[in-house]
């Protein structure tokens, strides 16, 4: 990874699963690993960020950083005591505003942020990767994650006091995917206010589950979540399912994403929409 040849932190940020880890610990197998997932590591990092860095010296892997967002204040201070030192330390996070603030007021133009999805078409295709029978089915694999996401991601950054309504508004949400997303209509059908399901979007898309495509062009980031929500589970029922285009409109601009924060570049992907619709 050239960027921690030029800068002393880099960040890299995705979704859960999205293999950051993997890659991480692949590309620098010499660093030391630190997963603030970890209760101990986490209390440590939290009650002594001084102690924390004197036992876990650089260079150094900090995994799911964003629990910890007030240790990278301190980053800064033993960054700047050796501004010379590049790739010291190599984050990763999966909740895009919790970093970016703490990186606004510690790391700015200390660290490369790179973002990371999960493996493209062409990607999987070059590794010879094909469904394999003995695998984990998909329908177990998205309503693991789904679970996992809701339990553990959206009640740490909302205070999420009708769960069923934010269950109705994903299910609603995978519905419209490919199309104008108007979130007062959805409020309606929902029976939450319109500013509410604009907070809950918005930790949505900070959790890298959904992009929007401006002008405000709703799409999953991972399409067999979206199918999982619309209780697709067999290529048969895909077929005949009215939302098919939709789906695979969904999945091409997802692999165009995918491609543009692969090269390091901003997406710059829009839609354009005529008088007809």
């Amino acid at each position: 990874m050239v960027n921690a040849k030029r800068y002393p932190v880099v960040t890299v940020l995705g979704p859960r699963q999205s293999g950051k880890t993997t890659l991480v610990r692949s590309l620098f197998p010499d660093h030391g690993y630190c997963n603030l997932e970890d209760p101990e590591l986490r209390a440590l990092a939290t009650r002594d960020p001084k102690e924390f860095l004197h036992r876990h010296r650089p260079p150094l892997i900090l995994d799911e950083v964003h629990r910890v967002p007030s240790l990278l204040s301190l980053l800064q201070v033993r960054i700047d005591e050796r501004p010379a030192e590049k790739g010291a330390f190599i984050l990763t996070g999966s909740h895009r505003p919790r970093i970016r603030e703490s990186i606004g007021q510690s790391l700015a133009g200390r660290t490369s942020i790179l973002k990371l999805l999960p493996l493209s078409i062409a990607e999987l295709s070059a590794w010879g990767v094909t469904q394999d029978r003995d695998a984990l089915p998909a329908n177990d694999l998205y309503r693991s994650f789904y679970e996992t996401y809701v339990e553990r991601d959206v009640r740490q950054l909302i205070e999420l006091r009708n769960l069923q309504a934010f269950e109705l508004f994903m299910k609603l949400l995978a519905g419209r995917v490919g199309q104008l997303l108007n979130l007062h209509a959805l409020a309606g059908e929902i029976g939450v206010s319109s500013p509410t399901l604009r907070e809950w979007l918005s930790v949505l898309e900070a959790s890298f589950v959904v992009f929007l495509l401006p002008p405000y062009y709703n799409n999953f980031t991972e399409p067999g979540l979206a199918a999982y929500l619309l209780e697709i589970r067999t290529p048969q029922q895909m077929s005949r399912d009215p939302l098919l285009g939709n789906l695979f409109e969904n999945l091409v601009v997802m692999e165009a994403l995918k491609s543009r924060w692969n090269q390091g570049v901003d997406p710059d992907l829009y839609h354009i929409r005529d008088q007809g619709g």
